[in-house]
């Protein structure tokens, strides 16, 4: 049976904290201070996390008020509609009551969450509109990891992952061979890699994916509703973490998710892992040089990188300088350092970097779609394996 850690607390020798490493000079006083300093920083910024899962109802129901509100202003309009008024009511009456259950869902993460701190603190107002911002797009990320829905989904960007990892790779009876999966989100794709024999460490820095991928991995058994807007009733999960696990008979591979930034969790490894597998992370990086060399210096000789996504780069802007601010009130600094480039220059930065490439493909992979959503993500997105030269 497979060890289920998860959360802040793991099996990686580095520091378990968000990924804000603080270095000061000066004498131990200083070094005590400055640490106290970014730990109360760190727990604020949880709480307001926190915060937000607890405020989810009152924004969703602010902003149904707000649409009928409107739909009542112009005169006669809503008898003009199909069903007119009594439709309407229901309407609003069932979005109100998905977003009430969906709200039962958040009550329990909150619950679950072994790190609250003072949640009477009221947050920033900006950091309180991106925080439910993010809530929101948690639910959906529930229904493509760990939804029926979001199988075909995950079919398309695992999948093709996963196969090449056994390919690749024998995991052996043992559960020896350690895989690192940046960018684990709600931990799906971790726990089908530790399903086949493989001892998996996630690294996410986004608190929402933490506390919610605590949550629906270890608390989670059996499936329950959630709700996505406008009215789309889904059950999380469709398989449990522990059924996954047990797919394999005597799984002696281990199970861990550490929370952090990328580059300074695992920007000191050498050689710790047999395979780094990456989907839709890789262009979150301001700089990618910086993410290829840390990848190719934390394989082992002969060592496999199985990467899958698109390259939309997060941190590139076309937009004018004051209109990018950050959670400080200034712009980001990585958005003025962004490198943007093409796969085909990606790939010859990785081969200079000592990467040698096996197999790739190019397939369009759907993003939270929605089947009833008239809008839908659908990306291009380039899958491949490379080897660290010994």
């Amino acid at each position: 049976m497979s060890e289920h850690e998860h959360g802040h607390h793991h099996q990686h020798e580095h520091d378990s904290g968000h990924g804000h490493s603080h270095e000061h000079g000066g004498h131990h006083g200083g070094e005590d201070l400055a640490k106290a300093q970014a730990a109360e920083e760190e727990q604020a910024h949880f709480d307001e996390v926190l915060h937000a899962f607890l405020t989810y109802e009152t924004d969703i129901v602010d902003a149904l008020s707000r649409r009928e509100r409107n739909l009542r202003r112009v005169p006669g309009l809503i008898s003009l509609l199909p069903g007119g008024e009594e439709v309407q009511q229901k309407k609003f009456e069932a979005l109100r009551e998905a977003a009430r259950k969906n709200q039962n869902f958040f009550n329990e993460i909150v619950k679950n969450s072994s790190n609250k701190g003072s949640l009477s603190r009221v947050p920033d107002p900006g950091a309180q509109v991106r925080n439910l911002g993010k809530v929101r797009s948690t639910l959906a990320q529930c229904a493509r990891e760990w939804s029926e829905e979001g199988s075909e989904e995950r079919e398309k960007s695992f999948a093709p992952l996963l196969s090449w990892l056994e390919k690749y790779l024998d995991a052996g009876p043992d559960g020896d061979k350690r895989v690192l999966v940046p960018g684990a989100g709600l931990g799906r794709l971790l726990t089908e890699i530790v399903g086949r024999g493989y001892s998996c460490e996630g690294n996410e820095f986004s608190y929402q994916m933490l506390v919610t991928s605590d949550y629906v991995m270890n608390v989670m058994h059996s499936s329950s509703p959630t709700h996505q807007l406008e009215i789309h009733p889904l059950r999380i999960p469709d398989a449990s973490a522990t059924e996954i696990l047990e797919r394999r008979k005597d799984n002696k591979a281990t199970m861990s998710m550490c929370a952090g930034e990328f580059l300074l969790v695992y920007g000191k490894d050498e050689a710790k892992w047999d395979a780094v597998v990456t989907c839709f992370f890789i262009d979150t990086a301001p700089n990618i040089l910086d993410y290829l060399q840390v990848i190719y210096r934390s394989l082992k000789p002969g060592g496999i990188w199985i990467n899958g996504g698109p390259l939309l780069w997060h941190w590139q802007s076309s937009e004018p300088r004051a209109t990018r601010d950050d959670t400080a009130g200034g712009r980001d600094p990585r958005y003025d350092s962004s490198i943007e480039l093409s796969w085909e220059e990606v790939k010859g930065l990785a081969t200079s970097v000592g990467f040698e490439f096996k197999e790739e493909a190019w397939q369009e992979v759907g993003y939270n779609t929605n089947a009833t959503c008239m809008l839908r993500s659908v990306y291009r997105t380039v899958q491949s394996v490379a080897i660290k030269k010994a």
